[in-house]
């Protein structure tokens, strides 16, 4: 045989081995699309919880924090993400499915004697017509200060002495940092700098707490594949 023939031969073994290896090595998977999440500050304790990996599994998500409620249903309305927030506007024709409920806490100062009000008793407060208390407010368009305004003041105008606080952690700092002062925040956000005070006989570890507001997933219609998987694991307690 000559050397061309078996150089042109060996080439041929070559590739077929070649050729044999790549396809015992398996293809790798696309990536799976992330699900895109926008929320509210108020709601991002909720939103870390779920979409922890012993919820979520492998399915990877991007969370985005709105600055404020309506920002966020503006972002439901133009992308497409899954929102979540403690308010949702009835007028609005996005879609939305309920995930749970939240208690929206009064908080006071740790060092003040108060354990107990009526709820009569913190729309005076708000009202400015208790002025021995230091109240503090979310700022507007914050989905936990539009709950508590429709829960709790019913139509009651928070006082133009109110404090607004631009956080949560601002409104942790104010009360904790107020010998008179009251605030609220949904439950998860609240540490050992302030008191949790019973509204009506109840704490809002209650059950039965009469300040609970819903925890509400927004998109631009049903979410499908990987989203929808991960909302209905939430309303199932998964």
């Amino acid at each position: 045989m000559s050397r061309h023939c078996i150089g042109t031969t060996i080439a041929i073994l070559i590739a077929a081995l070649i050729a044999g290896c790549a396809d015992s090595i398996p293809a790798t998977p696309t990536p799976a699309p992330p699900v895109r999440v926008v929320t509210t500050a108020s709601a991002s304790p909720f939103v870390r919880t779920v979409t922890d990996r012993t919820v979520t599994g492998t399915t990877p998500f991007v969370i985005t924090l709105a600055a404020s409620n309506p920002d966020l249903m503006d972002a439901v309305t133009r992308e497409s993400v899954v929102g979540i927030t403690f308010y949702f506007p009835p007028e609005s024709a996005l879609w939305a499915t309920p995930l749970g409920e939240e208690s929206i806490a009064v908080v006071v100062n740790p060092a003040g004697t108060i354990h107990e009000l009526t709820l009569s008793q913190v729309q005076d407060i708000y009202a400015g017509r208790a002025p021995e208390w230091a109240a503090a407010v979310r700022e507007e368009g914050d989905d936990s200060r539009l709950a508590f305004e429709a829960m709790a003041l019913r139509g009651v105008k928070p006082a133009a002495t109110t404090i607004v606080a631009p956080s949560p952690e601002a409104m942790l700092n104010f009360v904790a940092s107020t010998p008179n002062g009251i605030g609220y925040l949904p439950l998860r956000w609240v540490n050992e700098s302030v008191k949790l005070v019973m509204v009506d006989g109840r704490l809002p570890t209650d059950s039965e707490y009469g300040l609970k507001a819903l925890i509400v997933a927004v998109a631009q219609e049903e979410p499908t594949g990987a989203a929808r998987d991960w909302l209905v694991k939430i309303q199932s307690g998964g």
